[in-house]
């Protein structure tokens, strides 16, 4: 079953934390996954601490594929976050598309979710 990383998963691992030690568990795993949109994420992380990008491209390229989605996958994400922000009011089109990527891969998925502005990481 591959495993989908998210951009908060990503940022833990770059940054070397513990949560960032069990995502890279889960990256020496095969079929891992990058939902291209998570690239975004990655970049302003990267961006508002003045680091350098292209490094962190190429570590998730070569420990992930990169997904793309198509126009059914877009749809199905905004489906996604309209029954989720009945729950959970900050849950976002970006989150949306994180699940639908794990949805139509039958994924395991890596997801942040946030409760009392602290986040924690979700593997199922």
């Amino acid at each position: 079953m591959p495993t989908i990383i998210d951009a908060y998963a990503w940022i833990e691992y770059f940054k070397g934390t513990s949560q960032g030690e069990v995502v890279k568990e889960h990256l020496d795993k095969e079929g891992a996954y990058t939902p291209i949109n998570v690239l975004a994420d990655v970049y302003y992380f990267f961006k508002r601490i003045n680091r350098d990008f292209d490094f962190a491209l190429k570590v998730i390229k070569s420990k992930s594929d990169i997904y793309d989605f198509n126009e059914d996958e877009w749809l199905q994400s905004v489906e996604i976050k309209h029954e989720l922000r009945k729950k959970m009011k900050d849950f976002g089109i970006m989150d949306a598309l994180v699940m639908a990527c794990a949805e139509n891969l039958k994924g395991a998925l890596s997801l942040v979710i946030r409760i009392s502005k602290t986040r924690i990481m979700l593997f199922f």
